[in-house]
């Protein structure tokens, strides 16, 4: 399959696992697209893929932010558009580095879990900060992993 299909599926994946669709369990696999897309490119390549699998995920998991009732349909479609693309940067940006420390040092799936974990909470961070955007929050109807977050955070879930 052609590596703009797999990040797409990636993205979908991810994107149905959010609530409230109740279908955690494709965040479990939803990366693997993804990864085996960025383990075979380079770093400016999975930089594109990452946006790619990113905006895809944030457009299907925020659609709710153009559902909002207190605006005009054009502010609060705008608005979710505006989130999509900004956050589509940090799944880029994990993409990129991820393909750079495996390119590099061939501990890139070694790294990913911190490094999926660092960028999630960065993305929390600021102005802009948006922490419903993480993949933890995926897990919310499975009660053994989510309890884990009472211990480590939704970082550590993620």
């Amino acid at each position: 399959m052609r590596p703009w299909k797999l990040a797409i599926l990636s993205g979908v994946l991810i994107g149905l696992s959010f609530p409230p669709l109740k279908l955690g369990v494709l965040g479990w696999v939803g990366l693997v697209p993804l990864l085996r897309v960025l383990d075979s490119n380079s770093p400016a390549r999975s930089f594109l893929f990452g946006y790619l699998a990113g905006f895809t995920s944030n457009l299907i998991a925020l659609y709710w932010l153009s559902l909002n009732q207190g605006a005009a349909f054009p502010i609060v479609f705008a608005s979710m558009i505006g989130a999509v693309i900004y956050l589509a940067l940090f799944w880029a940006i994990t993409g990129y580095l991820f393909s750079l420390i495996h390119a590099r040092t061939g501990k890139g799936f070694l790294v990913l879990p911190f490094l999926w974990s660092s960028v999630d909470y960065l993305v929390s961070f600021g102005p802009l900060g948006f922490p419903w955007a993480s993949i933890a929050t995926s897990q919310v109807e499975f009660l053994p992993v989510i309890q884990m977050a009472e211990f480590t955070g939704i970082y550590g879930i993620s």
